[in-house]
Order: structure tokens, then sequence, then C-alpha cells
């Protein structure tokens, strides 16, 4: 369980915080004590960085290495850990009730410490070798933290000028399902038993295709013929190498995820997408959201079209 974070400071807020944090969603801040061995940063990186491959490989977080005099320059930025032990600037952070708390390390968490929008990791060790260890141990934590920070921030900006309602209510009269379509999606495909959504620049597509019934498909074969009629050939990369499933639920119904990477032969095109299979006892659906997006990152995008999916709703049940 990571600790709240304000209760164990012992100056925690700026008089005048900005509005917004600084820095890019990909940007982490990791700020370790001076003197600090380059083995703590470099096993940061390594945690954060994470190469995926979009196909093409990317790394999700860029890490900026900081020391305590950097501090004041960075404590307005979105992302940030804080690392260190007794003895060094993190004595002037944490309250001595904080450090009692800390036996071999300790992970702290705040959201909005000094500006809307931010995420501050505290990672306190009790000494230099268990900082270290410390890092090691929350790793999986402090990445899968800063991420889900990230989706929260994107689902605000997604929706901050509220969902285009004609086209929800268009898909809602249609098929008696729906997604909550945000601003800056238009329509691209409207058919019997399909509907998708697409935004430009780079380009993102949401799609909801069914069939009446309970039927047993290979969702990627499926997805390859809907496709085929739907979006002129693009068809999915049969490389395990590229390939996730993973059992879930969409709208509180059991799922299939299944993450991979689309191509088109013909107009030397291709990305990511992700993809939702399941039975709802009425209907058979495929949700997908696939992205084109050559010279940016990848996966915010992914994050984009996967916050859209989820979002579907029934009129039945």
């Amino acid at each position: 369980m990571i600790k709240r974070l304000v209760a164990c400071l012992i100056v925690f807020a700026a008089c005048n915080p900005l509005p917004h944090a600084a820095g890019r969603r990909d940007q982490v801040v990791v700020v370790a004590p001076d003197g600090a061995p380059e083995k703590l940063y470099e096993v940061a990186e390594s945690l954060l960085a994470r190469s995926l491959f979009l196909p093409s490989r990317e790394e999700v977080f860029e890490v900026i290495r900081a020391g305590p005099r950097d501090l004041e320059h960075f404590k307005f930025w979105r992302n940030l850990l804080l690392l260190g032990w007794r003895g060094t600037y993190l004595d002037t952070v944490l309250s001595d009730s904080a450090w009692g708390n800390v036996k071999t390390s300790e992970l702290f968490e705040e959201k909005n410490l000094w500006i809307n929008g931010q995420e501050v990791l505290v990672l306190a060790g009790k000494d230099e070798e268990n900082t270290l260890k410390g890092l090691r141990k929350w790793g999986e934590r402090i990445y899968y933290t800063i991420r889900y920070r990230e989706r929260e921030r994107l689902e605000y900006v997604l929706y901050r000028d509220g969902e285009n309602k004609e086209l929800t209510e268009k898909m809602r009269k249609m098929y008696g399902v729906w997604f909550k379509v945000p601003q800056g999606y238009r329509l691209s495909v409207m058919d019997r038993n399909i509907i998708s959504f697409i935004r430009q620049y780079p380009a993102r597509l949401v799609t909801l295709y069914f069939e009446e019934g309970t039927r047993e498909w290979d969702p990627l074969k499926k997805r390859d013929e809907v496709f085929e009629i739907y979006f002129e050939g693009d068809k999915v990369l049969r490389d395990p190498k590229y390939l996730s499933f993973e059992e879930t639920e969409i709208g509180g119904i059991p799922a299939l995820r299944i993450i991979g990477v689309w191509q088109n032969e013909e107009k030397v095109m291709g990305g990511p997408f992700i993809l939702y299979y399941f039975k709802d006892g009425v209907r058979t659906y495929i949700l997908d959201g696939h992205v084109f997006s050559p010279d940016k990152k990848k996966w915010p995008y992914m994050e984009e079209v996967d916050i859209i999916l989820h979002t579907f709703e029934r009129e039945y049940e």
C-alpha cells in the first residue's frame, strides 16, 4: 500500500500554485541526492522507459535526471519521483513521523501537491542500499501509478469540452448501445451492424461491430473480414511477438482483450490496435480502437481510444 504524502511533509504547497503542471506526458523527473550512485538513476530509467513495440520500438517515459538543487525548478512538473534516504535532501521534505514509518524503504504518493495535474512519488530508504532495493521492490507500482495518472489526465482532456451528444444519440437510437463520443471525433462508417468514429492528426478510430445471437468467433479473423470490407484491407499482423491476450471485462461483461498490430500492405501503413471480444447473451461484439501515428509516440493515443471503448453502454440488459 502506498502511503499518502501530504500528512508526511514538512512543507508541501506553494502559495500561488500555477493552474496546470509543466512537462510532457511522457516525461518523469527523477530527483536523487547529491553524490547518489549512477545505479540509482539507471534502475529508475529501466523501470520507467519500458520499451513497447507498436510496431516500432518506443519508450514509454523519458527520465529527466535531477538533483536536490533542481527541485525548485522542477516542482511544478507533472510527474516527479523523489529518491533519498536519511541525511539527504529528503530530511527537508519528509517529517520525522514519516521517517518513523521507514523501516527499510517506503513509498509515499500525493496528487496535485504543488500544482494541479501533478503526480508526486517519494521513495524513502533507511540508507542508500535500502533505497536502491526499495526502488526495485516498488518499481512496478511506481510505473503503473504514473501510467494510471496519465490515463486520468488523458480522460479529463478528452472530455473537457464535453461529448458529441448528437453522435452519441445517433448511435444509441440506431443500435441500442453507445460510446460517449468526444468532441473532435466524426462519423467514419455507419451500417446495419457497424459504426466507427475517427479523429485525425494523428488518426484514431473507434469501431463497434456486432451480430445478433451468441457466436463463437476467432476475433482476429472476424476483425480481418470486417476491416477488409470497411477499412480497405487492414489486417492483423499474426506475429506472436506483437500480440497479447488477456481476460478482462468491459461494461461489466467478461471480455477478451487483444492488443496487436494492424497493417495495410497496399497502403504501406500500420500501427497498434486494441480489441475487445465478448458475448452478452443477446449479441456478439467486437469493440476496436486503432491508431496510425508514424511520427509520434503511439501509447497515449492507444490510451485515448481505450478510454472511449470503456464508455460502452447498453439500453438492454
